[in-house]
């Protein structure tokens, strides 16, 4: 949409905002969606200025933890795997079965 005589400059926190939507709307239509094709997305989008760096754009990725596929910070799991007998399973015994282990809540 091309910009029709209006002057709008975003502030820092907006652009994270942009910057965010844009991503998951690229990562929800199967798209690529790194800090280079964000950065061209805005280009185009002639009323988003002023427009940040790739370098940039990367970090707010990073800080938000939307990179390698991800879609945010997940929750930690409350739970860890507790062992029949205490140990791990020997690797060697995989082939008998896998591992047997009791989820503990």
């Amino acid at each position: 949409m091309p910009n029709q005589g209006l002057d709008t400059e975003y502030t820092r926190e907006e652009i994270k905002e942009i910057v965010k939507m844009i991503r998951l709307d690229l990562y929800n239509n199967g798209l690529f969606c790194g800090a280079k094709t964000i950065k061209n997305k805005m280009e185009e989008d002639d009323d988003i200025e002023p427009v940040p760096s790739e370098s940039t754009i990367g970090r707010i990725l990073s800080r938000n933890g939307l990179t390698y596929g991800r879609t945010g910070f997940y929750e930690k799991k409350d739970f860890l795997p507790i062992y029949k007998g205490g140990q791990p399973p020997n690797p060697r015994s995989l082939a008998h079965g896998g591992p047997k282990y009791e989820i503990k809540k």
